[in-house]
């Protein structure tokens, strides 16, 4: 998902839109034929490998991407992992695999990672409602909004405003202050707007719902969302996080492209680029690697493992018990029997794709440093092939 951002040529940001070796011990009898197998399967898979490298190379060089993450990833082990390309189009510095990626809309699990955090610590639950804790808030919104509960505004059933276009940030006025600040002053911009009809199943994806949830959660907790965000994810879990484009912690990091007129330009760090509204539902940056760590500990919960949250968490967090279409920070969907939770995220420069396929305990992750529409495609064609070698994840319905 797009979430209103991309550059132009000018340099302006405008608001628009190793693998692991299980090894059992074994008779001696035994350990002559595990030494034949375990060999010949390694090099079955150093020739996946090399066809998965080799297939994706060719791709970003066709397609103009200049830089590509890549992984395929089981609960306990890492099938594949590799960088292609380079930092920034033109340049010399190539990506290195601890290099980061913004991943825009996949924030979106993250900050409902942090909610189930405080929901199990009792600090406050999926069903609490907004007004509840903005009791004051009560008579400036729409009644429609009364029941909003914590839960519907991260499974985009809120009623709120997509924004995600330009038009919709015309009239805004916010002055300075903090984060947390700005980011109230939008929510209340955001909740003086009509309740918008869904389409179907009251389902309506919403950018400032994760912003409106995330002040929920300031809310209960007494602390920032960004604060949260680092405690859990940097000094509880060691994912190294970020926040905005990952040049603006290092211009040796990645640079985001945008694309006009057929060409992609670079973002560069000291951009007028501000997503403090809506930084809770799109502007991280992260490495591949850690990247894979936060969704292999998704897969671990789901396959019944207890570990920083319980089981039963993460299934709410990455199933949709009610339509198959949106839990929590993850969009379902359900092909030839297989369960299938995915998320794309872009806030214009770069694209992030994460698709995990609950059945067969298998994920793809793609990272790019650019969201051109040929990027996109090179997504599908690249997960195609990979799914052809490992099997697992199919087309997702809005792919189509």
């Amino acid at each position: 998902m797009l979430i209103l951002h991309s550059c132009s040529a000018s340099g302006k940001v405008f608001k628009k839109s190793i693998r692991q070796l299980r090894i059992t011990t074994w008779t001696n009898s035994r350990i002559y034929n595990f030494l034949v197998i375990g060999l010949f399967l390694f090099g079955m898979s150093c020739s996946n490998e090399e066809s998965i490298v080799r297939r994706a190379e060719q791709l970003r060089v066709q397609n103009n991407i200049p830089g590509m993450a890549v992984a395929v990833v089981m609960p306990d082990t890492i099938l594949e992992l590799f960088v292609l390309g380079y930092r920034q189009k033109g340049k010399r510095s190539k990506v290195e695999i601890g290099d980061r990626f913004h991943i825009g809309s996949n924030t979106k699990a993250m900050t409902a990672f942090v909610a189930a955090t405080l929901v199990e610590k009792k600090m406050i639950d999926w069903s609490t409602r907004f007004i509840e804790l903005y009791p004051d808030w009560k008579a400036e919104i729409d009644s429609l909004y009364w029941t909003v509960t914590l839960g519907d505004l991260l499974g985009h059933r809120g009623k709120i405003q997509r924004f995600w276009a330009e038009a919709e940030f015309d009239s805004i006025q916010i002055d300075g202050g903090s984060k947390s600040a700005q980011r109230n002053e939008f929510i209340r911009y955001a909740l003086s707007k009509d309740p918008v009809t869904p389409d179907t199943l009251d389902y309506c994806y919403s950018n400032a719902g994760y912003t409106i949830a995330a002040q929920m959660l300031e809310k209960a907790s007494g602390r920032s969302w960004e604060d949260l965000m680092l405690d859990l994810f940097n000094a509880d879990l060691g994912l190294d996080i970020g926040f905005s484009w990952p040049n603006t912690m290092g211009k040796d990091q990645p640079w985001g492209h945008w694309t006009e007129e057929g060409k992609l330009y670079a973002c560069p760090p000291d951009d007028e680029y501000d997503l403090n509204w809506l930084e809770p539902g799109g502007d991280v940056n992260i490495s591949l690697p850690n990247y894979c760590k936060f969704i292999q500990q998704n897969m671990r919960g789901l396959e019944g493992n207890d570990n920083l949250l319980k089981s039963q968490t993460y299934e709410r967090l990455l199933t949709d018990s009610g339509d198959q279409m949106y839990a929590y920070g993850w969009a379902n969907f359900e092909k030839d029997g297989q369960e299938i939770a995915w998320h794309a995220g872009s806030a214009g420069t770069f694209l992030a794709n994460a698709a995990i396929n609950k059945s067969k305990s298998i994920a793809f992750i793609i990272m790019m440093n650019t969201n051109s529409p040929d990027a996109r495609e090179v997504v599908e064609e690249l997960r195609s092939h990979m799914l052809g070698i490992y099997g697992g994840v199919p087309r997702a319905p809005d792919e189509d």
